[in-house]
């Protein structure tokens, strides 16, 4: 299995996350070219995944445990969601994916080892970091059918 910080987990935040973190345990293969943590601590903020991959670099991860139907509107900055009678505004979680991504370039940049030195990249990460979201009770089909994939693209969604 891929290595997952903690490893001992009981309980998830959310059901969601569980899922991704169980998918990320026994699908992330070679498993030892993957470290998986789950809530680091970043400056004080916990995105819900960080992946180091081999191949790849770092990647940052947002979990929702929305479905599509209680999705009611989405633009860059916000998705509408409809819960019960109540429909309540949340940051777009790509958007607050990319604050983690942020916050994780300067937690990097601290560190000189971690940095490049080669003029091209002076100053930047040695290695790649990308951010994106998890939908793991949304597919994909339906999210572009419902017209989603303009404001969020499906290439930064694991659904």
């Amino acid at each position: 299995m891929a290595t997952m910080i903690p490893s001992d987990i009981s309980e998830f935040k959310t059901e969601g996350e569980g899922r991704f973190y169980r998918f990320l345990e026994n699908v992330a293969v070679p498993h030892n070219d993957y470290i998986a943590w789950y809530t680091p601590d970043i400056n004080g903020r916990e995105p819900d995944f960080l992946i180091y991959a081999k191949d790849v670099g770092i990647v940052i991860f947002e979990v929702k445990d929305w479905s599509l139907d209680q999705i009611v509107e989405a633009n860059p900055h916000a998705f509408v969601l409809q819960s019960g009678a109540k429909a309540e505004t949340k940051k777009n979680p790509y958007q607050q994916s990319r604050e983690y991504y942020e916050q994780t370039i300067g937690k990097i940049k601290q560190d000189s080892f971690l940095v490049s030195k080669d003029p091209m990249h002076f100053g930047n990460p040695k290695i790649p970091i990308h951010y994106g979201v998890v939908f793991p009770n949304i597919n994909k089909y339906e999210y572009t059918e419902r017209g989603f994939h303009k404001v969020l693209s499906t290439d930064k969604i694991f659904f």
